[in-house]
């Protein structure tokens, strides 16, 4: 894991002693006590936690392991799987988007997407016949409801009624496997029933998945694509993205889970109990082909920490604006 804290406007990130950056050491301290604690109770297998202030980047520090079985030390440069820590860079990405005028907060989605102009509802799951009982939405899906997690749809990992049925659909949550494209992802997304009726509740679901494919039916070029040249780039984010090119893989940490109170190795056994339709190695694929917003982005503390800088200096970071 990572930690950000990023306090005040600058234009350009610079490490600077803590003093100077405007940090108590003592403080400091604190936070190697604490991530060590953690990482020495084996509650993580590593961390790398950063801190700024005014530009000025006054603690950043690896800690523990980059993957416990070949006890591989964790290093500044990691490479994380942000999962969805992906959803703010996302939603910044779309509403540069709604700053062109090509949607306003109250345009259906259908207007956007046609697959989502007559959504169900849903009601049950039969059992025996293996069907979806859903009733007809009374409401349109507008583009607010995608950004607040309103619009019913869902994550069909995390289902429990119908759980059956969503899986069934064959619809990648987060980590795709690259055997089909985004468009015919969010075309079976479309194919299920809502949790509930726009607007009128809260689910937490592949909303900036389905962002992300505005993007793309709106701009004209692949959703990856797109982050990589309005996002990434302008913003100096080099090693962000939803590939991760052979010589940087070894920086990629390995995921871990609990089981039975003690760390355990995230491996493919474990994704496909927890996570069926989902492949753990996407960033080796072609992200052009498919990226999922909600959770697909692979990057460092020190390029997310720009991103957040950039949100503090609202929009701007060393004389670029996105």
């Amino acid at each position: 894991m990572f930690f950000i804290s990023v306090v005040s406007v600058a234009v350009t990130l610079e490490e600077a002693k803590p003093s100077v950056a405007g940090f108590i050491s003592d403080r400091l301290d604190r936070i190697d006590r604490l991530t060590q604690g953690c990482v020495d109770r084996q509650e993580i297998p590593g961390a790398v936690a950063i801190l700024l202030k005014d530009g000025q980047i006054g603690y950043y520090r690896a800690f523990g392991w980059a993957d416990l079985d070949t006890k591989k030390p964790m290093e500044k440069d990691a490479l994380f799987r942000v999962a969805s820590m992906s959803k703010l860079i996302t939603t910044v990405a779309t509403l540069q988007i709604y700053e062109k005028g090509h949607y306003d907060m109250g345009t259906p989605l259908a207007d956007v997407l046609p697959e989502f102009a007559e959504p169900e509802v849903f009601v049950s799951w039969d059992e025996e016949k293996q069907v979806f009982v859903t009733e007809p939405a009374k409401q349109k899906i507008r583009m607010k409801h995608l950004f607040t997690h309103t619009s019913g749809i869902v994550y069909p990992v995390f289902t429990n009624a119908g759980r059956d049925g969503y899986l069934k659909a064959g619809i990648t949550d987060a980590c795709p496997d690259g055997t089909m494209d985004l468009a015919e992802n969010i075309q079976r997304l479309a194919g299920v029933p809502l949790a509930h009726e726009p607007g009128e509740g809260y689910t937490y679901g592949m909303n900036m998945d389905v962002l992300g494919r505005v993007i793309e039916v709106v701009d004209g070029r692949p959703f990856a694509r797109y982050m990589r040249e309005e996002i990434f780039q302008p913003l100096g984010m080099t090693d962000t993205g939803f590939f991760v090119p052979e010589e940087k893989r070894e920086r990629i940490v390995s995921i871990y889970t609990t089981v039975d109170g003690k760390l355990a190795r995230f491996d493919e056994t474990v994704i496909a109990q927890r996570l069926p339709n989902n492949y753990l190695e996407w960033w080796a694929k072609d992200s052009d082909k498919i990226a999922l917003g909600g959770a697909g982005i692979v990057s460092t503390a020190y390029d997310y920490a720009q991103f957040l800088q950039m949100l503090v200096n609202k929009g701007n970071l060393d004389g670029k604006r996105i």
